[in-house]
Parts: structure tokens; C-alpha cells; sequence
């Protein structure tokens, strides 16, 4: 009866931890991909989000007035400076 039991035990219940352990491979490695696609498109997204800030940031101390500039730098410092 031991024997019977043994082949039961490996015929549809073996089958069945197989197909477990296939379907859990499976899932696991459709996981891993779509992490993978993901870290790739923060990473991709995050640079833009970098260069565009730069951009932005080169155009918009262009734009103000150099002089202006040096003059509340040098307040500032000397404020800095003072206290």
C-alpha cells in the first residue's frame, strides 16, 4: 500500500507541485522584466525632468539683468558678512 501511495503522490499530486512551481517561475520572471522596464523609465524620465529643469534655469538667469544680479549678490554677502 506504501508503494500505491508513493506513485499517487508522484503521478497527480507531483504534477500538480510542478505546474506550481512552473506557473510561480513564470510569474516571477514576467515580474523581473516589468521591474526592469520600469527602473528604466524612471531613470529615462528623471533625466529629462534634469536637463529641462537646467534648461529652464540657464534661460531664466539669462534673462535677468547681470548687473541686478552682481548688485544682490553682493548685498547679500555683505549681509552675510555683517551678522
Amino acid at each position: 500500500m506504501t508503494t500505491h501511495v508513493s506513485e499517487t503522490t508522484g503521478g497527480w499530486w507531483g504534477s500538480l507541485i510542478q505546474s506550481a512551481r512552473n506557473k510561480s517561475t513564470d510569474a516571477i520572471e514576467f515580474m523581473k522584466r516589468d521591474l526592469t522596464e520600469f527602473g528604466k523609465t524612471v531613470q529615462s524620465d528623471a533625466s529629462r525632468a534634469v536637463t529641462q529643469t537646467s534648461s529652464t534655469l540657464k534661460d531664466t538667469l539669462k534673462a535677468e539683468n547681470t548687473a541686478s544680479a552682481t548688485a544682490r549678490v553682493k548685498d547679500g554677502g555683505s549681509n552675510f558678512l555683517e551678522e
